[in-house]
């Protein structure tokens, strides 16, 4: 860090980490950044979760900047599909639909994340395989 400068804002962990598979259909997404985030551009439209990267699925996104963890939180609507692939971005740079670059994660200073951070997971099955019959 230069003196004076304050870091740029920039994305830390996910849960789930990126590759991760057999994630339970239920689960939500976490993001954790590296400094507060101005809570009027975290949200569906910033904080995007496709399924096989494609797909926006619905939800909605909380934010949460307590003891210094500056977290959002994608709630699906529903539960995930089971064995799919999700894709999720946070909006730094330009809006991978739409192109658009009105729209972007920024730091209480305004201060945009700079490109677009990218992660993916997988989902587990949901059935159950029957006992073997005797």
């Amino acid at each position: 860090m230069v003196w004076g400068r304050t870091e740029d804002i920039r994305v830390v962990r996910t849960s789930p980490v990126d590759g991760t598979g057999s994630v339970a259909i239920n689960a939500v997404v976490d993001i954790f950044f590296s400094q507060a985030v101005d809570v009027t551009t975290i949200n569906t439209g910033t904080f995007i979760v496709a399924r096989n990267a494609v797909t926006p699925i619905a939800g909605s996104v909380v934010y949460s900047g307590v003891s210094g963890e500056f977290k959002a939180t994608f709630t699906p609507s529903s539960n995930l599909d089971p064995e799919a692939f999700y894709q999720v971005t946070v909006v730094g740079l330009e809006h991978p639909f739409t192109g658009g670059s009105n729209a972007v994660v920024k730091n209480i200073l305004g201060n945009s994340v700079g490109r677009n951070y990218i992660f993916s997971f997988s989902t587990a099955a949901t059935f159950v395989e029957a006992p073997n019959q005797l």
